[in-house]
């Protein structure tokens, strides 16, 4: 009797454990989905440059009104960090990016890309003006 009791226990144990192990597994691939379609390290501007799959060092315009455009004496920088697909940080605005120039007019703006294997990436606002 006491043999058959340790046996409908351990097998009740052992199908919670598949139970949870199918669980796990099913929030582990979940969690690995929404890191690899979030924040994604691609920018998408007026003018797309060609695109490395591992290593990726970019400038590109922003704008693509280049009628007559004066570039300005002044140049302001302003960037954005992303790590590891899981940490975001930094002001790439061209508001800071003004600011950090002392301007008050932008007449033209570029970016900028760095991007290491995705592990590692940096966009950087870049503005010209007066």
């Amino acid at each position: 009797m006491r043999l058959l009791c340790f046996w409908t226990v351990s097998c009740k144990i052992y199908k919670v454990g598949l139970i949870m192990k199918k669980y796990f597994s099913l929030i582990i691939l979940g969690i690995l989905i929404c890191l690899l379609v979030t924040g994604c390290t691609y920018f998408k501007s007026p003018v797309v440059p060609p695109w490395g799959g591992s290593i990726n060092i970019t400038k590109a315009p922003v704008d693509i009104t280049f009628n007559k455009t004066k570039i300005g004496s002044k140049k302001g920088e302003s960037s954005s960090y992303q790590i590891l697909w899981l940490i975001s940080f930094g002001d790439a605005s061209v508001y800071s990016a003004a600011r950090e120039g002392n301007m008050s007019t932008v007449t033209h703006i570029d970016c900028d890309l760095l991007n290491i294997l995705g592990f590692y990436m940096r966009y950087t606002t870049i503005v010209y003006g007066e």
